[in-house]
């Protein structure tokens, strides 16, 4: 972990200051993106309490004032604007996610391109003494392949990470305010669930990166020297021998990109039947308690909101781990 830290420490400083702020500002809309996020969720509590009870608008106290200033004094006056403040809080989130979505895949790709050129400067830089004792065949493989590796399993997965951390932290202070029990079962649940999934695959992230590593570098390296000893190779009729040690390492390079896809998604397929679970088992407690379902419905409405905005969000975060650990 050490030594990765100090990869991406390294690799930070390689960045222009130009990009650097960039990032900032990038961080700045994540925050601004969470903080909708919060509104959208936060909004839903008091719709559906209108919906289902409105006196409970109407009667509390820190609502009343601002109810007054506007002349809404009914129970009928209640839904309108309340549901027209939860449409705009929804709209005003997904906006802001997808400005954050365009801002950082730029950023990312920009970024990769900007490492690319240093790359190919510094390599064009070296001793012709260094040219002779290196590989060509690594050479292009690391300015074409592995520089687009660092824009896919190292950039975009970080700033993954982090939207998704500003994300969760927000969300979950959110569902916290509402109901504290319920949303400390649900953050131990999830975290238990995604730690015991990434274990289990760990170890196969590492072994997919490591040979999408070494076969990258091994089909650049056939392709180039079939190529370049093509006269060799149609005297003595080797094209057969080439083809076949291309498509081995042509397989078992997409095999595991295959593998590393597969397991970058299927964890969000069982958290969605857990998170379900978990749902259907508040109901299921409110039901029996002496609360009841009728006045728990705002709260359980928040929470399948908010599970709906975190599964994608824990998602995204185990995906840019994985994406990470994947291209080390």
């Amino acid at each position: 972990m050490k030594t990765r830290n100090n990869k991406f420490l390294e690799l930070w400083g390689y960045i222009s200051q130009e990009k650097k702020t960039k990032f900032y500002g990038i961080i700045i809309l994540m925050i601004l993106a969470s903080f909708a996020e919060v509104m959208a969720i936060g909004s839903v509590v008091p719709f559906l309490a209108a919906l289902t009870n409105p006196e409970l608008i109407l009667d509390n106290q820190y609502i009343q004032p601002l109810l007054r200033s506007f002349s809404i004094l009914e129970e009928s006056q209640v839904i309108l604007p309340l549901t027209l403040i939860f449409i705009f809080a929804a709209f005003l989130s997904a906006i802001l996610r997808l400005i954050l979505l365009r801002s950082y895949t730029q950023i990312a790709f920009s970024t990769g391109a900007e490492l690319n050129t240093k790359i190919m400067q510094i390599t064009l830089s070296k001793d012709y003494d260094f040219h002779t004792r290196t590989n060509s065949s690594e050479i292009i493989s690391g300015i074409t392949n592995k520089t687009q590796m660092v824009t896919f399993n190292v950039i975009l997965p970080i700033l993954t990470i982090l939207s998704s951390c500003f994300m969760l932290l927000f969300i979950f202070s959110t569902l916290i305010y509402i109901n504290k029990e319920i949303t400390i079962i649900s953050i131990v649940s999830f975290t238990a669930a995604y730690l015991i999934l990434f274990k289990y695959v760990n170890l196969q992230l590492d072994n997919a990166g490591l040979t999408i590593s070494d076969k990258t570098t091994q089909v650049v390296k056939i392709v180039q020297e079939s190529l370049g000893s093509i006269r060799d190779v149609i005297l003595h009729k080797l094209q057969g021998s080439f083809i076949h040690t291309y498509s081995n390492a042509e397989n078992s390079l997409n095999s595991s990109r295959a593998k590393m896809q597969f397991l970058a998604i299927f964890p969000r397929y069982v958290l969605e039947a857990f998170g379900i679970t978990l749902i259907a088992s508040f109901a299921l407690y409110f039901f029996y308690s002496d609360q009841g379902v009728a006045s728990a419905i705002p709260t359980l409405g928040a929470f399948a909101l908010g599970s709906q905005r975190l599964l994608p969000v824990i998602q995204n975060l185990y995906a840019g781990l994985a994406n990470i650990k994947a291209g080390h």
